[in-house]
């Protein structure tokens, strides 16, 4: 076969035994000879040979490092029965890349050259080593890929993504329609006899409510727009071995939100400080408490802030001594859990030694507050202890 594209013989498929570098006028040319009867190409082979130099004058470097390299792994390879290997890694600057071998299959990884090499010439380069390595290595092209590692910068970050294509809208003849599932009579009975509540009547039904409400972003809220923020509401209680919850979306953080839910309900509800709970302060019926894992969470945001400011000392402040308190605590309601006291040894429990540090805590709070700016960390810390 004359050719002046020796990549263009691969599309027959065939290995050739030799080749020889001629001209036809200014074009370089090569002659490549094959032997038909020795054709036979074994998917499964793995064993690799050396095949005659390479006649690329523009890599002739390259394709005698890559010989150089190849000898001793191929013959350390048969040795050790392995087929998985690398043969270089960017051993010549101007060939910056590694190739690997798996089984009969060629990976070449190209780091991205410097911007001072142009794109064209750097292009070339790869073109010219992949070349290389199918004459030296004597296989097909298609055995062969590349990859060109680069930092991905701007808008080439996401290009794959942003091909793609935006989703086409609806048509406006499509019927828009509010479809409403509901069970039927009967399967609103229970199997007992008794008949099923709604998640927010069973909630109502415990001894406790927990609230806590987030802000969301809602897709296609009906007449909201898209960057407009929502609030998530999250109703906790039910009988307290198996609790329920009740997640609401609605665009508004008003107190009037949670107290449509309690409904006339008569317990303990249990909130953050957030000043749209103190609605249920005024509740006769209802008992508001705090919580003590956002009350601790103040005094460690002030011991955070603490800590980047004075790096490396570690000298224990008054947001140290709060959190003592708060961990005397837990350690109290840790026990009871793995003694798995009852409701009543709780209380129990909790008026023996929980209340005496309680007592102790709150004239900590008041004597602190006295002396300490409220406008910093640990002021406002201390004064959401209080208000709790």
């Amino acid at each position: 076969m004359f050719t002046a594209n020796p990549d263009l013989a691969d599309v027959f498929g065939l290995k050739s035994k030799k080749r020889v570098k001629l001209y036809n006028g200014p074009i370089t040319c090569q002659l490549l000879s094959f032997n038909l009867s020795e054709q036979k190409e074994d998917e499964n082979e793995t064993g690799w040979r050396l095949a005659l130099p390479s006649l690329r004058e523009e890599a002739k470097d390259f394709s005698n490092r890559l010989r150089k390299n190849l000898k001793p792994f191929l013959k350390r390879a048969k040795k050790e029965g392995v087929s998985c290997f690398r043969i270089y890694d960017a051993d010549m600057p101007k060939y910056n890349m590694a190739i690997d071998l798996y089984g009969y299959w060629v990976h070449v990884q190209e780091y991205a050259p410097p911007k001072t090499i142009e794109p064209e010439k750097a292009a070339k380069r790869l073109k010219d080593a992949v070349c290389v390595i199918q004459e030296v290595l004597d296989i097909k092209k298609n055995r062969i890929f590349v990859k060109v590692r680069q930092q991905q910068k701007g808008k080439n970050q996401y290009q794959k993504k942003a091909n793609r294509g935006k989703r086409k809208p609806l048509p406006d003849n499509l019927p828009r329609i509010d479809v409403i599932h509901d069970l039927t009579e009967e399967e609103k009975q229970c199997a007992c006899g008794n008949k099923k509540n709604l998640m927010g009547s069973e909630i109502r039904s415990g001894p406790l409510i927990q609230i806590d409400e987030t802000g969301v972003q809602v897709l296609d809220e009906p007449g909201r727009k898209a960057a407009a923020k929502s609030y998530m509401w999250i109703y906790r209680g039910g009988e307290p071995d198996k609790p329920a919850l009740v997640y609401q979306i609605h665009p508004t953080r008003s107190s009037e939100v949670p107290r449509t839910f309690l409904n006339n309900y008569a317990g303990y509800v249990q909130t953050d400080g957030y000043a749209g709970y103190e609605f249920a302060d005024e509740l006769s019926q209802v008992k508001h408490l705090g919580c003590w894992a956002h009350a601790r969470r103040k005094f460690m945001e002030t011991i955070k802030a603490r800590n980047k400011i004075k790096k490396g000392k570690k000298k224990k402040g008054r947001a140290d001594e709060a959190l003592d308190y708060i961990g005397r605590l837990y350690r109290i309601e840790q026990s009871a859990r793995d003694q798995q006291l009852s409701y009543d040894q709780v209380k129990q429990l909790r008026q023996k030694k929980a209340k005496p540090i309680l007592d102790e805590f709150s004239k900590w709070l008041e004597k602190q507050v006295l002396k300490t700016p409220p406008s910093g960390l640990l002021g406002k810390a201390i004064s959401y202890a209080l208000g709790q």
